[in-house]
């Protein structure tokens, strides 16, 4: 099955008034964040045996079941560099509705994609041994010893939270060898009982590095406008 994606769509992030503390904000920062970071459209499709056709597995298991259906949702997301700023972390949420249901019949995120993507990072560990005697103040001469051999880790770059929860969420981090820039697409797959109309609305958060010791949070409205709605029925 082939993901199908929408046209992107400028999202304005507004300043987080809890990080200047009621204060007006210095004035090189702006209070709000125009043309940085869009939003694709949310692309619904309902899934089915037939349009499982490709994975016989899959197909298989939704003859099973009855009483709940299936939806998958694809979304993508643009953060555009500038010379000035950089963004040092992002959160793209989905919040999840439906009409008057209460757990279990809350729909929610069966599947995400991705789930996690890091990069791997090598550096040098360095151990170093001394010997000596500290006595009454009196510190004799010491024999010190170094080595050392590569280490490798993982700077996790993104990850996904929520899984079989109602407020599922992608976390952004910029890490030493990639920055937060450029297009990522993403996809979730819904599970919600049959009998009930869904719903979801899309929420986006930012942190920006104005300078070496500033940081400040962007976020979208608390009103999610229509074009980062989406409707499962």
């Amino acid at each position: 099955m082939q993901l199908v994606f929408g046209p992107e769509q400028p999202v304005d992030l507004a300043l987080d008034k809890r990080d200047t503390r009621g204060s007006s904000p210095p004035t090189f920062v702006t209070s709000v964040l125009q043309q940085r970071f869009t939003i694709g459209l949310p692309q619904v499709l309902g899934l089915t045996p037939e349009s499982l056709k490709d994975d016989p597995e899959a197909a298989a298991f939704m003859e099973t079941v009855s009483t709940v259906t299936f939806d998958l949702v694809t979304l993508s997301c643009t953060f555009y560099p500038s010379n000035n700023e950089s963004f040092e972390e992002a959160w793209l949420g989905v919040q999840l509705h439906s009409e008057g249901s209460s757990p279990p019949g809350v729909p929610i995120a069966w599947s995400m994609k991705p789930l996690h993507d890091s990069d791997l990072v090598e550096e040098s560990g360095t151990i170093k041994l001394e010997a000596g005697l500290k006595f009454l103040n009196a510190v004799e001469p010491k024999l010190g010893v170094e080595f050392g051999d590569k280490v490798q880790r993982h700077e996790s770059f993104l990850t996904a939270f929520g899984l079989q929860q109602s407020q599922p969420y992608w976390y952004f981090h910029k890490t030493s060898q990639r920055q937060l820039e450029g297009s990522y697409r993403l996809a979730l797959v819904i599970r919600r009982d049959r009998s009930t109309t869904a719903s979801g609305s899309i929420s986006a958060k930012a942190t920006v590095r104005k300078t070496a010791a500033l940081i400040f949070t962007y976020k979208t409205s608390v009103e999610p406008s229509s074009l980062l709605s989406f409707d499962l029925r």
